[in-house]
């Protein structure tokens, strides 16, 4: 019996040093909200490996079901209006408003990612406009990285992008990232985040 006991205790440590390492992937400040036919987030180069774990639209633009999207890249997205197509790691359509939309993506380091994540305003969409305009140091894991303005002259209403490119003059559209180390998280949904499973 106290054996059994200690090995709750030690599994429920583990579960909770994994909670506790998840961490909020740094933004600028909220400017304004973009409302449009277009669609505006960020891409980055991955300093470090790392679990990407959920997403979710910022809570400034309410309640309304979410569109997202998450995008690896073979090269740097060109310059507008250039633009590169690229290859979908998450699309959510019409998600629950307001909730993390757990993804548990396992990225490597100097992998190039991009993510928008918007909620629907009648035929358009809204999202988080940041200020100032132009790239922003953020972190990952305590490591720097750079995220910078990713546009998509399209909705991802009716699918995921498929042609994005960047602009580095511009406000990048702003999205909750919840990372963690490698290990954390898990498949099929991170049963320590709520909703545990993304719709």
């Amino acid at each position: 019996m106290k054996i059994k006991s200690l090995l709750i205790v030690f599994i429920l440590t583990i579960l909770t040093i994994q909670v506790n390492a998840q961490t909020l992937m740094p933004m600028p400040n909220h400017g304004s909200v973009y409302t449009a036919a277009q669609t505006r987030g960020f891409y980055f180069t991955a300093p470090v490996d790392f679990k990407l774990i959920s997403v979710k639209a910022p809570s400034v633009l309410g309640s309304a079901n979410q569109y997202i999207q998450i995008m690896k890249f073979a090269s740097l997205p060109p310059a507008y209006a250039a633009t590169i197509t690229p290859t979908n790691l998450a699309y959510l359509a019409n998600y629950t408003g307001g909730t993390p939309a757990v993804v548990n993506l396992d990225i490597k380091q100097g992998d190039i990612i991009g993510i928008f994540a918007t909620v629907i305003s009648g035929s358009n969409l809204s999202q988080s406009y940041a200020t100032p305009a132009g790239p922003f140091n953020s972190s990952i894991l305590g490591t720097p990285v750079v995220i910078s303005r990713l546009l998509y002259q399209s909705t991802i209403i009716g699918g995921p992008a498929t042609a994005v490119s960047s602009e580095n003059t511009g406000p990048l559209g702003r999205v909750d990232v919840v990372v963690g180390p490698p290990s954390s998280g898990g498949p099929g949904g991170n049963p320590y985040l709520f909703p545990p499973i993304g719709n």
